[in-house]
């Protein structure tokens, strides 16, 4: 079912190719999904204080005081990708609740920080779905770097794949995954810009008075 065979295969290949699970481990910590929702607003808060931004440069397009056109653009595409991952922990948490795919039977070590009540669950991929989402983000967001979005696309296949070859998940919980992430930020830039916005602008007044 799902792959079980192909996924099966691609653990045992990994396994007996590279006995360490340690860069796997790193790729699984670097996809977690509460660090993602913290640290992104510390870092912002940090650059900030120290004044290496302005705190209206996250003010999204067309709000007023906003800075440069290209600013508020990059502004609202990082606001959308905040907002993907407050949705992406919920549609992933409803999807598994409802699918209650096991994981895989050789996934020998229980999954690192996360919820438990949930996480028992294989479908969707949590890890896919969010780094998809970033990598998407990160590619349609105005004047990034290609070296920039190249490497976000990298991270996130690369931790898509471990997740298969860690034995957390089967080959078809990755593909859902990363349909998902691709359709939630869809909806999130199609359905909620007001939300956008206002992440936004919350950001910026908390930046300002930091």
């Amino acid at each position: 079912m799902g792959g079980d065979a192909a996924s099966r295969r691609l653990h045992a290949a990994y396994t007996h190719r590279f006995p360490s699970t340690l860069p796997l481990l790193l790729l699984e910590y670097s996809g977690h999904g509460i660090p993602w929702l913290g640290l992104p607003v510390l870092g912002l808060a940090a650059a900030i204080a120290v004044g290496v931004l302005d705190a209206r440069v996250l003010l999204p397009a067309g709000a007023d005081g906003a800075l440069s056109t290209t600013a508020a653009a990059v502004a609202t595409a990082a606001a959308v990708a905040y907002v993907g991952l407050l949705t992406d922990l919920l549609a992933v948490g409803v999807v598994k609740v409802v699918v209650r795919r096991a994981r895989p039977a050789w996934n020998a070590a229980g999954e690192r920080g996360t919820v438990a009540a949930v996480d028992r669950y294989a479908f969707p991929s949590g890890h896919t779905s969010r780094v998809v989402l970033l990598a998407v983000a990160a590619s349609a967001a105005p004047n990034v770097p290609d070296w920039v979005v190249w490497a976000v696309v990298g991270w996130a296949a690369a931790v898509a794949a471990s997740r298969v070859a860690l034995g957390r998940h089967h080959v078809l919980d990755i593909v859902a995954g990363a349909v998902l992430g691709v359709a939630n930020y869809g909806v999130v830039t199609a359905v909620a810009p007001s939300a956008v916005a206002a992440v936004g602008g919350v950001l910026a007044r908390v930046g300002q008075r930091v």
